[in-house]
């Protein structure tokens, strides 16, 4: 129409601003996946193989560990087997000290 207005303008300057906003909220965080893990040995881990996200495979190493006692076991283990089979052959069992017991440990 012949009376209309035409509309009002407004104007402002423009600038950048940082925008900063603190949000407080309670609750419980849980994962959406998780996993029992277990280990055949126990040790003080040395290095991390993974890091957080990463896919991994089924038997792939995730981490190495000291396996200062694993080797004191083995070797206290290595000699325990040595005595009893001493012992074997001085009691005369399995053929005696000419072998025949079963075959020495890895």
């Amino acid at each position: 129409g012949a009376g209309a207005r035409p509309p009002a303008v407004t104007t402002a300057t423009v600038s950048r601003e940082t925008v900063q906003e603190t949000v407080a909220i309670s609750g419980t965080i849980a994962p959406a996946r998780s996993a029992d893990l277990d280990f055949a040995v126990s040790g003080t881990v040395t290095r991390v193989l993974v890091e957080a996200g990463d896919e991994v495979r089924r038997g792939q190493a995730l981490a190495r560990i000291d396996a200062t006692s694993l080797r004191a076991a083995r070797s206290a283990a290595l000699s325990t087997w040595e005595a009893a089979q001493a012992q074997l052959a001085e009691d005369g069992g399995a053929g005696g000290a000419g072998g025949g017991g079963p075959p020495r440990p890895g």
